[in-house]
């Protein structure tokens, strides 16, 4: 796993800011201001907008279900059905990065599947490399109170090493997400 702190990979230009701004502000609008978008549009608005941050090639918004205390795919991008079928329903605390991330409140990255220990010898890192995931970072949705009520993963097809811009732009998202969710229940 690797805490960030490195370099930005080039990606924060400030056209690529740019973009990033009108994307936060579009979600915005659309999901809070009376922009007219369903809570499961706005999932799967925010996730396109966590891959465009991140420029990932797939990914998966994953909220809790207290019911049965799991972790349930709400909007995918990109994935086929046996990783859909493994990752439906995540147990909150399974060694996965979505379950790690939720567990602990914090962001897991793991730059390359193939040497973290993490997925070593387990079916998920069978199941990541057979869709051709070579990196994962998992995000979790905090409410202000602190309660962690969901996962946005972002995942791409070769070891990857975000920079600090894109997590910050991943941040805001987050709590834009937490917040969605938090009125969506209230």
């Amino acid at each position: 796993m690797y805490d960030p702190g490195g370099e930005d990979r080039g990606t924060a230009s400030p056209v690529w800011e740019r973009a990033a701004l009108r994307r936060l502000h579009d979600v915005g609008n659309r999901c809070f201001l009376g922009g007219g978008m369903e809570f499961e549009g706005c999932l799967g608005a925010i996730l396109e907008a966590a891959i465009f941050f991140t420029s990932a090639d797939k990914g998966t918004l994953q909220l809790l279900d207290p019911s049965v205390g799991c972790l349930v795919i709400r909007a995918q991008r990109g994935f086929g059905q046996p990783f859909l079928d493994f990752f439906s329903y995540v147990h909150i605390e399974s060694d996965a990065t979505c379950g790690v991330a939720f567990g602990n409140a914090r962001r897991v990255i793991v730059e390359d599947v193939t040497g973290s220990g993490l997925f070593a010898g387990k079916p998920a890192g069978a199941v990541l490399l057979n869709e051709g995931v070579r990196a994962v970072q998992s995000t979790p949705l905090t409410r202000r109170d602190g309660h962690v009520v969901g996962v946005v993963s972002t995942h791409f097809t070769h070891p990857t090493r975000l920079g600090h811009r894109e997590l910050r732009f991943l941040d805001v998202l987050a709590r834009q997400a937490a917040d969605l969710v938090e009125r969506e229940q209230a």
